[in-house]
């Protein structure tokens, strides 16, 4: 009781605290809809004393959706109002997702029935999709290996028998599809660059034969030949492609190395010598030896021939040494004396007319001498007939047979050594 003296009355009134929550769509697996499938939309979380309806953000209200899962396979932004029991509560709007309905990826692909162990094999993916997703590629090779690009290429360690499959799918492994082919995997036979000597280094100058280590259905090597075998002139790196019968592509390779020849050096002593005289000829730096020309020495096949030469000559030595590399020397004797033109007897007349009496115009002496040449002309200067060396065989022709008229001819006679002492004179030709 107040001092006023009123009575006081105390009144208590229960409040109801309702939580709302933030209210979402539920759903399995991806946001994809494969036809002819559907996909539960589900109210979260699952809370007593409220009633839903669901919209879909361009055609709004679906009629009759109240419930808190609704099935659907129509593309769209679906979403949903929340409303609580509680008049006092406001209507609550759920985040929407979007629902994509799509037309079933189809895996296809490509790949060879047989390949080579060893060897890239190309997988070509002709799978098609929906133009609204983007497709998933999972390729399992049969062999514990696996690649998630669209082509892959793929090299099987061992021969046998392979199951491969491609599974396309969408986002969140939506709509999944799976295709297996076979492939068979061949061994592929071993291949390598050969030589007879197995021998893999080259002289300078020399050359050197490279084959392969088996018989194949086509070659291609890096020089552009095409045969079995090669014959190289010069260190590198060689390599050949070569088509097995199995119809596997092999390839080989090898470098070949370079070997300095040898150097040898060439003596003769004396080198100035007259005529009739010998000179003793050396050579050093080879395993075997071989002089040339052979005329005038006594071994042309020893490293110290004596060498009796008519007239000046260069020699020169051939050989090899451990490796086969060729190295060539040389060494010329000089020779003192008569000059060899002055030992010559040219005829100065002849006849062809084919009776066998001075068919042919004779330089006498001439073969002992083959490295004299000689040239005949006509009165107005022009080479009619020339030869190195002579063989005493011109019976008046030019240019391959055609007769001369019958007249005066002129000849020169050089012979190596001695091209400061040359030999003239005329002919007659008289049929």
């Amino acid at each position: 009781k107040a001092a006023s003296g009123c009575v006081a009355r105390r009144d208590t009134t229960l409040v109801e605290a309702v939580d709302l929550p933030d209210f979402k769509v539920s759903f399995t697996g991806s946001a994809f809809v494969c036809l002819p499938d559907f996909k539960t939309l589900s109210v979260f979380p699952s809370v007593a004393g409220f009633t839903y309806q669901w919209f879909e953000k361009t055609s709004g209200i679906i009629t009759g959706a109240t419930n808190p899962n609704i099935i659907r396979n129509v593309s769209g932004e679906y979403y949903y109002t929340a409303t609580s029991s509680n008049p006092s509560c406001p209507v609550k709007t759920s985040e929407s997702m979007i629902l994509t309905v799509v037309s079933p990826p189809v895996a296809a692909f490509t790949l060879p029935p047989t390949a080579c162990k060893g060897q890239e094999v190309s997988f070509t993916n002709q799978s098609t999709s929906d133009s609204q997703a983007t497709p998933s590629y999972a390729w399992n090779f049969g062999d514990g290996n696996s690649s998630t690009d669209k082509d892959p290429k793929h090299t099987y360690a061992t021969a046998g028998s392979f199951s491969v499959s491609l599974l396309v799918s969408y986002a969140g492994n939506a709509c999944p599809i799976t295709l297996t082919k076979p492939i068979t995997i061949t061994d592929a036979p071993a291949v390598s660059i050969t030589n007879v000597d197995n021998k893999f280094e080259i002289c300078t100058n020399g050359t050197l034969v490279l084959g392969v280590s088996d018989v194949f259905t086509s070659y291609l090597w890096s020089t552009g030949e095409t045969s079995p075998t090669i014959t190289i002139n010069a260190a590198g790196l060689y390599s050949v492609d070569v088509l097995a019968a199995n119809g596997c592509n092999l390839k080989a390779t090898q470098d070949i190395a370079a070997l300095q020849g040898p150097t040898p050096t060439a003596t003769a002593t004396p080198d100035v010598i007259l005529e009739g005289e010998s000179s003793q000829l050396s050579a050093t730096g080879l395993l075997n030896y071989s002089w040339q020309p052979v005329e005038s020495l006594s071994t042309p096949d020893q490293a110290d021939p004596v060498a009796t030469p008519l007239t000046s000559t260069t020699y020169t030595v051939t050989g090899t040494d451990a490796n086969g590399c060729v190295g060539i020397a040389t060494v010329a004797v000089q020779v003192r004396g008569e000059s060899i033109t002055s030992k010559l007897t040219p005829s100065n007349f002849f006849s062809p007319n084919g009776d066998a009496v001075g068919q042919y115009w004779i330089v006498e002496q001439i073969d002992l001498y083959p490295q004299c040449a000689v040239d005949i002309y006509d009165d107005k200067g022009v080479k009619v007939f020339g030869a190195k060396p002579y063989q005493n065989n011109w019976e008046g022709t030019y240019n391959g047979g055609n007769r001369l008229p019958d007249g005066v001819y002129y000849y020169i006679i050089r012979c190596e050594g001695e091209e400061n002492k040359p030999r003239t004179g005329s002919i007659t030709l008289l049929r």
